[in-house]
């Protein structure tokens, strides 16, 4: 994969300098020259960032490891530990038809209804565990994000709570070791699930 142009050091450096009009401007215009794969490289490593802020999970945007097939898209060290993530984006339009059909279920009431109402998020699960991984990418964590004028959380939270249990259930039979839901445009971490401490214990 060609990588040429993008140039990790140089985003982390204009990021950490964004209060700075200059230094955001020339980061902003920085995507405008990217394009195919690096594009997607840089705009994932931007929302991954993000979300580790908003978690407070203290990485180093310089150490962020992005990673090719069959690894995850990344690898980054978390409190002191190697921890690899999975990125998949929840777009508007999964959010709205999800939300249409749960407004028609109270309208149609059909003791055996023909498909299963998915949840976006119980969707993009099992989208994801079709992939396969390296074996060597534990702990993995599976990073849903909504953002580009995705619903506000107050409106998504009703959906998600009525699938707590059917998200819950693809999540376990999952590889996944966390779920995490962010809502970028809130810089939000709303919803998380997980089988086991995200720091093992030092020994």
């Amino acid at each position: 994969m060609d990588r040429e142009r993008w140039d990790q050091g140089r985003f982390a450096d204009l990021r950490a300098r964004r209060d700075s009009p200059a230094s955001h401007r020339a980061y902003q215009a920085m995507f405008y020259f990217l394009s195919g794969d690096d594009l997607k490289r840089a705009r994932e490593w931007d929302l991954f960032v993000r979300f580790c802020e908003a978690g407070q999970l203290g990485v180093d945007p310089v150490e962020v490891d992005m990673l090719d097939p069959p690894w995850p898209d990344l690898k980054a060290e978390v409190f002191g530990h190697a921890h690899y993530f999975e990125l998949g984006e929840i777009v508007q339009q999964d959010w709205m038809k999800a939300l249409a059909q749960q407004e028609k279920k109270s309208i149609i009431d059909s003791p055996l209804p023909l498909t299963a109402l998915l949840s976006p998020l119980e969707s993009i699960i099992q989208k994801k565990v079709k992939k396969k991984y390296a074996p060597q990418a534990m702990p993995l964590s599976l990073l849903l994000y909504s953002e580009r004028n995705a619903p506000h959380w107050a409106v998504i939270e009703p959906l998600v709570g009525e699938r707590k249990s059917e998200i819950r259930a693809s999540f376990e039979s999952s590889v996944f070791d966390y779920l995490w839901l962010f809502v970028a445009n809130e810089n939000r971490i709303p919803f998380s699930l997980s089988k086991r401490m995200i720091v093992s214990p030092l020994g």
